[in-house]
């Protein structure tokens, strides 16, 4: 369901310029039809299941939105829509279901509950997302456990193991990254016999930029 082109041209695009084998990629868009099937027949199941609850149908940027808009029922308590940033929803959310993403990864950053249900077809399985994510095996043990996080009852859902993927996929959550960034490409550049600090990084830059503006005029 490609947002940007035709589904042949991208299987085309796939296979003629990045090198995968046709049988491959063919294996794995059939498996994305199924997985499509399957999350709109979810979504029209949670809406009639908790009519007073807002559940936002989030396709991937890539995808094109017009095909869930148009195969969805209109639903009172059913949003369509990718505009934004996923951090944005996911702070108002109180769970994230998901196929194979790795908001799951940010939803749990967020301390939201991310689910994977087992019986819907993912495209791509990676383990790491499976560890960060409630895995309910059937759509009554989905329906179960949403309608706990909906009354408020939330149950722990921790260990040490998704703390540590979620450290090895962006290291520490402290909001210095832009300083490791800035500090890691100075030592890299080795053009200094310190690190500077992003302050004077900035300062030097500016100064370069004016004399070098100065050398072209």
């Amino acid at each position: 369901n490609p947002r940007f082109q035709k589904p042949k041209d991208e299987v085309g695009l796939l296979v003629d310029h990045f090198d995968y084998s046709r049988d491959f990629i063919e294996e794995r868009v059939s498996r994305q039809r199924i997985a499509q099937d399957q999350l709109i027949d979810l979504a029209e199941t949670l809406c009639k299941a908790y009519p007073s609850t807002t559940f936002v149908f989030r396709p991937h940027p890539f995808e094109n939105i017009e095909t869930y808009r148009k195969r969805l029922p209109s639903m009172a308590n059913l949003r369509i829509g990718n505009e934004g940033t996923i951090d944005m929803w996911i702070a108002r959310a109180i769970a994230l279901i998901h196929v194979g993403s790795t908001t799951s990864v940010e939803a749990r950053m967020a301390g939201v509950v991310a689910m994977r249900p087992t019986w819907i077809a993912s495209p791509f399985d990676i383990e790491q997302l499976d560890v960060v994510s409630e895995i309910p095996k059937s759509m009554d043990e989905l329906l179960l456990r949403l309608g706990d996080l909906i009354a408020g009852h939330e149950a722990p859902f921790g260990g040490e193991m998704p703390r540590r993927i979620i450290q090895d996929w962006f290291n520490t959550i402290d909001g210095q990254s832009s300083r490791r960034v800035a500090d890691e490409i100075s030592s890299v550049i080795g053009t200094h016999k310190r690190r500077r600090s992003i302050g004077e990084l900035v300062s030097s830059y500016f100064r370069e930029s004016r004399g070098w503006r100065r050398r072209k005029v």
